[in-house]
């Protein structure tokens, strides 16, 4: 006997960063239930309503592991003309649709990439005013325009 029974919980629990609920949670059972070859599991999803800032590619199913207490995120794909996410399922458990966002960490690596390349700019732009000045151009003063200016100077010296 296959029993499906849908959810709609506001407190997901375990979800972690940047795993956001997105529509409703199916509990499949019995647990104990396996496939070989897997089964596929598809949710349907609105567009109109997806989070702000979030698009259609964000969207994935994902399992719920009570040993770990988390959700664990399966290899997902979405369709955007049939609007459906499409995971293989090899076991029956609670299943949910979600979106994940790039998070933080995606923007901190960005960053860091970006200030890399900037000193790596930087270093060979140094490094090609030396080859191209000879050193005696690099360890000589600037020479004073105005001469009595340049007078001063040494009265001061």
């Amino acid at each position: 006997m296959l029993l499906v029974v849908i959810t709609n919980q506001v407190q997901v629990p375990g979800t972690g960063k940047g795993l956001v609920q997105f529509g409703d949670l199916c509990d499949l059972s019995p647990e104990s239930a396996t496939f070989d070859p897997p089964a596929q599991i598809s949710f349907s999803f609105d567009p109109a309503s997806l989070p702000k800032g979030r698009s259609a590619a964000s969207l994935v199913i994902a399992t719920y592991d009570q040993k770990a207490g988390k959700w664990v995120v399966l290899n997902s794909s979405v369709d955007k003309k049939s609007n459906l996410v499409n995971a293989k399922i090899a076991h029956f458990s609670a299943y949910g649709l979600f979106s994940r966002s790039a998070g933080l960490n995606s923007i901190w690596w960005v960053l860091i990439g970006l200030v890399i390349a900037i000193a790596i700019g930087l270093a060979i732009s140094v490094l090609t005013t030396r080859r191209t000045a000879g050193p005696a151009e690099l360890d000589e003063q600037p020479k004073p325009l105005d001469p009595a200016r340049a007078a001063r100077s040494e009265l001061i010296q």
